[in-house]
């Protein structure tokens, strides 16, 4: 199924979303004035993390569908926790998106197959790159249903894209998976296909589980690169002049002049400066009213992952 109409738009509720998409919103309508050049350099580097780690946000599963089966991953207390920012023990991050803001290119997008896969309540990858004119297509792989929502950032919030329910397998059931023998198979419901249009953020979150949620940056180039677990990246075959660099992930942004020269590979280490952060601790509730308790059982087992903040 292709879905190609917006929706009118709608400002996402959350405070968290809306603050960050008006403080790191990206106006890309107003780079890529450079036409391509017949010389082209390289650019590599590492990105480092040297800040204080931004906190967690934790979800309470009593409040949410399918604590049983989404609290396969969770802290044993009956609590979700939110995504988290990666860097390794000497501070290299990981996950940062890196492009070049300034280049304009007259290549046809990749035309590649980029998926989202909702699995184990969680959506995978968490940080992605895509390109205008490009399909994305997403996949229920949990015996649950699922909904994604689509939001792109303006100078006034989150813009709503996309709404729609993904179906589980019509052979999947909680129940294998939660039993002792652990059955369960993951198994793709319908996909869902999308047509990825405009340029900018995107933010994917699932309505019924809110702890799900995923961001991508939509380029019309393949200047670009994601930082690996060792914060290291690289991009070839830029065009050669002085360029602006953007390093984004959903806490922030930095952007740095460069200046690329022909047949050379510019070697840059940068540090990561958050500016905002997406990732919210729940306040402290000392007398929780929405405890675990309240399904008449506590023992929601991390049979998956046991999370710690």
């Amino acid at each position: 199924m292709r879905h190609t109409a917006f929706h009118p738009i709608r400002h996402f509720s959350i405070i968290s979303l809306s603050i960050l998409m008006l403080s790191l919103f990206v106006d890309l309508s107003q780079g890529y004035s450079r036409t391509e050049s017949t010389t082209v350099g390289n650019l590599s580097g590492t990105i480092t993390f040297s800040n204080e780690l931004p906190q967690v946000r934790k979800f309470n599963l009593a409040t949410y569908p399918d604590p049983y089966y989404c609290g396969r991953i969770s802290d044993g207390n009956g609590w979700r926790i939110g995504p988290k920012v990666t860097v390794s023990t000497d501070s290299r991050f990981a996950g940062a998106i890196i492009f070049m803001k300034d280049i304009k290119t007259n290549k046809p997008p990749k035309q590649r197959t980029n998926t989202i896969k909702s699995l184990d309540c969680r959506f995978t990858p968490f940080i992605g790159l895509l390109e205008k004119g490009e399909d994305l297509t997403f996949e229920n792989w949990d015996p649950v249903l699922h909904s994604i929502e689509v939001f792109q950032s303006t100078a006034k919030g989150g813009r709503l894209l996309f709404r729609e329910n993904l179906a589980s397998h019509r052979h999947s059931r909680k129940s294998d998976f939660l039993q002792s023998e652990k059955s369960g198979i993951h198994q793709s419901g319908p996909p869902l296909t999308y047509e990825i249009r405009d340029e900018g953020i995107l933010f994917f979150r699932c309505p019924l589980h809110e702890y799900m949620e995923a961001w991508a940056m939509v380029l019309s180039h393949d200047y670009y690169a994601i930082s690996d677990e060792d914060g290291h990246f690289s991009i070839s075959g830029i065009p050669t002049g002085t360029h602006t660099l953007i390093v984004w992930h959903p806490i922030g942004q930095i952007e740095q002049t460069v200046n690329i020269k022909d047949q050379e590979t510019l070697e840059l280490d940068l540090d990561f400066q958050p500016t905002r952060s997406t990732f919210y601790r729940e306040p402290e509730v000392k007398m929780n009213p929405f405890g675990i308790e309240l399904l008449g059982d506590s023992h929601i087992i991390p049979s998956v992952e046991k999370q710690t903040e």
